[in-house]
């Protein structure tokens, strides 16, 4: 299963593209606090590193969220994207 754009035939459809709460993501169960996806992978490799601490393991984790702030996390946030300089 993966991405159709990628030559899959089957994948899955994201309508809110899946970076905020809900993802529509049928590989992730949803919990009552999620907000972002990128907060929620993090938090899912870092209880993995804890579960598995005392064995080897790999963890390949791409966040693959928007390069900008399509959603911003707040107002101060949006304020400072819409005044960074360029190249800075």
């Amino acid at each position: 299963m993966g991405d159709p754009a990628r030559g899959y035939t089957e994948g899955y459809k994201s309508k809110s593209g899946g970076y905020i709460a809900p993802f529509k993501n049928p590989f992730i169960n949803e919990k009552p606090d999620d907000q972002w996806l990128t907060d929620r992978l993090t938090d899912e490799a870092i209880a993995f590193m804890g579960k598995n601490a005392d064995s080897p393991f790999f963890i390949n984790l791409h966040f693959y969220a928007p390069h900008r702030p399509s959603i911003p996390r707040s107002e101060e946030l949006l304020k400072n994207t819409k005044t960074k300089r360029k190249n800075s």
